[in-house]
């Protein structure tokens, strides 16, 4: 099976940068997170016969965000493309998280786990299917307006085959024993046990150890912390066959600082 990246390998960046650049708190920005192609192909974020573009996930979206101050006043607008459905998905539902479950805290620590652990707790689910199943209500063939907080809309353009993605995340039946095999199968296989020993080679002792505690289980925790509730996988990072989807070499860090 063809891998795809489902975390970025780049560090994210703030690409407006304010307090360096414009230094003006009530300016307007338009961004678009593209990666251009050459060919014209039908997109999914954007009317058919659009140029492909790409985006991958949202590191570079929330940095810049981040980055303005408490007292921006201006308007922003970011577009968001890529080919592959499964990313657009993700990327969508991250952002129904961040911008519906009410407390901030909890909706911060789904947004990490969605993104980044292989299981997630079973109550994070319960969090999650609600605000999917509430957009797939709203969702037809076309444009779709959903509120993202008090503040914020999300407008996107969806054709009716990315409902097959949603519903995966859903109600996808893969079960937390077959799915830890199929991540250990992937992630700990011994052909590959020489590039695992270059990457351990640069990393300190105390390093090691808690870079294989993430190795063996996927999930984005301080070392030594319970995981024994993270008894759900994430569905969004398996195929709907139960196949791991990314490399055995992907890593979250090597998207931030």
């Amino acid at each position: 099976m063809l891998k795809s990246r489902r975390w970025g390998n780049t560090p994210a960046t703030d690409v407006i940068n304010l307090a360096n650049n414009e230094k003006d708190e009530k300016k307007d920005f338009s961004l678009a997170f593209i990666g251009a192609s050459a060919l014209i192909l039908k997109c999914w974020y954007y009317p058919p016969d659009s140029l492909l573009v790409a985006s991958g996930d949202l590191r570079h979206v929330l940095s810049t965000i981040n980055g303005l101050p408490p007292t921006y006043s201006g308007r922003l607008t970011i577009l968001l493309n890529d080919i592959n459905p499964m990313i657009v998905c993700r990327n969508i539902l991250l952002l129904l998280i961040l911008g519906n479950i009410p407390d901030k805290v909890i909706a911060a620590d789904i947004a990490l786990h969605f993104w980044y652990s292989a299981f997630i707790p079973t109550e994070y689910h319960f969090q999650i299917s609600p605000l999917l199943l509430k957009f797939l209500l709203q969702t037809k063939e076309g444009k779709i307006i959903v509120p993202l907080g008090p503040c914020s809309t999300l407008s996107c353009y969806l054709p009716g085959e990315t409902s097959y993605f949603f519903h995966h995340i859903i109600s996808a039946s893969i079960s937390i024993g077959d799915a830890q095999e199929e991540y250990d199968r992937v992630r700990n296989a011994p052909a590959r046990g020489d590039l695992r020993d270059r990457m351990y080679a640069k990393l300190k002792p105390s390093h090691r150890v808690a870079f294989q505690e993430y190795r063996r289980f996927g999930i984005v925790l301080p070392f030594g912390a319970m995981n024994a509730h993270f008894n759900s996988p994430n569905r969004s990072l398996f195929s709907p066959d139960g196949k791991w989807l990314q490399t055995d070499y992907a890593d979250p860090l090597e998207g931030w600082e």
